[in-house]
């Protein structure tokens, strides 16, 4: 594990540019994917009309418009909306998969004292059933993307099932069930891989072992969350030197970053991130493109969009001027001013969300945001990221946020000031500016 030393402290461009390696890589990569996750109607139908733009032959259909399969069977409209976008997509050349999370929705007959009896093939006798009906309900899809984790029953957990096998054992067992049903329907699968402590990377790596070659593996760019600070996600190497198809993910949604509420392009941090899984060999990547409503279409931090698809056809090409070309498309002699505004407002947002590596700061701007989640619900999180870094001092943080740890509070905000050392000021009012200007 990396100390907190080495760990990408400063979040500036041109730090980040230090640490980018070349890209040995220069033919396009097989997968390059968008996840739509805003239900809005018209919104899908300018997505699916604007991605073949990017050059885009992949979606996958998660969070707002679906979170598990069984939503599908239990609320008709998130069906609708799946088939109306892998109909359009399909048109385009565009392959749709939808995301699910098992175990979840397990009926009460099936559990004993609380727990899913997995030792019962009636347990999976119902997960069989389950996706016959989905793939009724939605034949148009490609595909699966299953999660295993943030479900109400995950697999590995001991307090919600009762099994005789190994936690890998258990995660294959549930890998090649999904497996089965989709080849029954000529779908694919993608086992998404998340997780959050250490421990954990084991446990994946055997049960990856034990799955079917065509299973093909998704990770996130970097650990647990969308901390930019962090090491980039360390068992992709393993996955891809096994000969596995693996497929990397990133948030353009920016969900840490203001949700495309503010100004946020961050195209040396896409490089730095792109090219190093782009020399591991990986397959593809995908990448969130929204929260539940808004989108980065159709606003200034489109750039980033245009720098994800860019990098994806030829990873050693300059996101740099990717980005700027984009800007100057839409600004002409202006788009190198309008660069540098670009630059100081996404130093902003990056030194008031990670001043302190932990990400806690970021509680700061979405408390101003509507419909987030508490600070509370975040707890968890910062605990987790805290997990991987040496300095232990900082797992007390979100305990003394929940107190009303105003010195702490004010500590977070003296640290969110931009390069050029101005005094901090509070954060909506900073970043409003920068906006204006734009």
């Amino acid at each position: 594990m990396r100390s907190t030393d080495e760990i990408l402290r400063d979040t500036s461009a041109a730090h980040i540019q230090q640490l980018t390696e070349p890209s040995i890589v220069t033919t396009p990569m097989s997968v390059r994917g968008w996840e739509l996750l805003n239900p809005d109607i018209s919104h899908l139908d300018n997505v699916v009309a604007r991605a073949a733009g990017f050059d885009i032959n992949h979606f996958q259909i998660s969070h707002g418009i679906m979170h598990t399969a069984n939503a599908l069977l239990t609320e008709p409209w998130r069906a609708q909306r799946v088939r109306r976008i892998a109909q359009r997509a399909h048109k385009e050349g565009i392959e749709v998969f939808i995301w699910t999370h098992e175990l979840d929705d397990i009926p009460g007959e099936l559990m004993v004292q609380g727990r899913v009896d997995l030792r019962s093939g009636d347990v999976w006798d119902f997960l069989i059933k389950r996706y016959e009906k989905v793939f009724g309900v939605v034949p148009e899809v490609d595909g699966l993307v299953l999660t295993i984790q943030e479900t109400q029953v995950p697999i590995c957990d001991d307090s919600k099932v009762i099994s005789n096998d190994p936690k890998p054992r258990r995660m294959a067992q549930l890998i090649n069930a999904m497996h089965d049903i989709c080849a029954r329907h000529g779908k694919k699968l993608i086992f998404r891989v998340f997780y959050y402590t250490s421990d954990e990377i084991d446990a994946i790596c055997k049960a990856l072992a034990d799955v079917p070659d065509d299973v093909v593996a998704m990770a996130k760019c970097q650990l647990v969350d969308w901390a930019p600070h962090l090491p980039h996600e360390p068992l992709v190497m393993a996955l891809a030197d096994s000969g596995r198809a693996v497929i990397i993910e990133y948030d353009l949604g920016n969900e840490y970053h203001g949700q495309h509420e503010f100004p946020y392009v961050f195209p040396s941090y896409l490089q730095y991130r792109m090219n190093h899984f782009a020399n591991l060999g990986v397959h593809g990547s995908v990448a969130r493109i929204e929260r539940y409503s808004g989108t980065g279409l159709g606003t200034i931090n489109e750039v980033d969009f245009h720098v994800f698809s860019g990098l994806l056809q030829n990873p050693a090409d300059s996101a740099t001027d990717i980005a700027l070309a984009a800007l100057t498309d839409r600004f002409g002699q202006w788009a190198i001013p309008v660069s540098v505004i670009l630059e100081a407002a996404t130093d902003v947002i990056n030194r008031t969300v990670h001043p302190n590596l932990l990400g806690f700061g970021g509680f700061l701007m979405q408390s101003a945001m509507a419909d987030y989640h508490s600070v509370r619900d975040r707890v968890t999180n910062w605990r987790k990221i805290a997990s991987w870094m040496d300095d232990k001092s900082i797992e007390t943080l979100p305990e003394r946020i929940l107190e009303g740890d105003n010195d702490l509070v004010e500590e977070t905000l003296a640290a969110a000031r931009p390069s050029h050392g101005r005094r901090p000021v509070r954060v909506y009012d900073r970043v409003a500016r920068y906006k204006d200007c734009i």
